[in-house]
């Protein structure tokens, strides 16, 4: 029986060899699209057509590798297509339920569509699956929406501590504790170096006018939008209201719907009872029982029609 496999001429010798060579190449390119991803800050300018490309390749070369599945979903949901990128988490979770990067994929969209307790149930199922896996660690996000700091920590130690990644997470941790000397600390040299001046209130309050206005600036213009939402949990809790609510008004825009995230974060405070606040968090809420209806078993997109996608700000990155 076994032999009847075998190549029995050249040829297919030369197919069958040809064959594994060609699926030998899918994890390459899956690995060079997750390193332009990291080198371009969440797939952003350039970097993100060259790593959408590379994952695209591995995918037509393995359909059914799940690396490169969940890092495609990672960059639909970052570009605010959550119906499509949970259509296909979805699929592969159905397809590989033991498989900790499919569970990942899910948590992932869930994130963004503010549904975080899901999320954190399969980020825990991830991590019992592949417990050392660093690219689980951005599940701290979810863990720090919830109020459970230590549980954030535990997904931060999963890289590397001396990474700026890690330190700008624990950055974040700390603010939200309100541990604003140490959690400025972590910010210096770091991405968000400029909103340490901003939290210890160093500078004329010009200069510090000058840099909150450049942190805004840069958030809009990424491509990721739960960028623009860290960056307005940082300009609110530092008393930029207007930058914070612009900012918060984009991340909702363009899909990044952090109901009941936003009403727990502290650094929210200022600015909560502002009219402005809650109609974005009304509209956040109106997206995300959109998002949760088209998943329901009941509806056309849940039997699997296609549904209408939830709207993206017109102009917005990865729209």
């Amino acid at each position: 029986m076994g032999d009847t496999a075998a190549p029995r001429t050249p040829a297919e010798a030369l197919q069958a060899a040809n064959v594994r060579w060609w699926d030998a190449l899918a994890p390459a390119w899956a690995a060079l699209g997750n390193r332009y991803y990291y080198v371009g800050g969440s797939g952003s300018g350039r970097q993100y057509a060259q790593a959408r490309a590379a994952i695209d390749r591995a995918l037509s070369l393995d359909p059914n590798m799940s690396e490169a599945a969940e890092y495609s979903i990672v960059l639909e949901t970052e570009g605010g297509r959550l119906a499509e990128a949970d259509e296909r988490a979805r699929d592969l979770l159905r397809r590989r339920p033991n498989d900790a990067r499919a569970h990942f994929a899910q948590a992932y969209v869930l994130r963004y569509a503010g549904l975080i307790e899901e999320a954190a149930r399969h980020c825990d199922a991830a991590r019992a699956a592949d417990p050392q896996n660093r690219e689980f660690r951005s599940c701290s996000e979810v863990f720090s929406q919830l109020g459970d700091f230590a549980k954030a920590r535990s997904y931060i130690a999963l890289d590397d501590p001396s990474s700026r990644w890690s330190r700008e997470q624990l950055a974040e941790v700390l603010f939200r504790e309100k541990k604003l000397d140490e959690a400025a600390g972590l910010l210096t040299e770091q991405r968000f170096g400029d909103i340490a001046s901003l939290v210890l209130k160093t500078g004329s309050q010009a200069d510090r006018d000058r840099t909150a206005d450049g942190v805004a600036t840069k958030a809009l213009e990424e491509r990721d939008s739960e960028n623009r939402y860290d960056v307005a949990v940082w300009l609110a809790g530092c008393g930029y209201r207007e930058l914070a609510l612009k900012l918060l008004r984009r991340a909702v825009e363009d899909n990044y719907l952090a109901v009941p995230a936003m009403d727990r974060n502290v650094a929210f405070d200022p600015i909560r009872k502002d009219p402005e606040f809650g109609a974005i968090r009304e509209e956040a809420l109106r997206r995300q029982k959109q998002f949760v209806a088209r998943r329901s078993p009941t509806s056309a997109a849940g039997k699997g029609a296609a549904g209408t996608a939830l709207p993206v700000t017109k102009g917005a990155a990865g729209a």
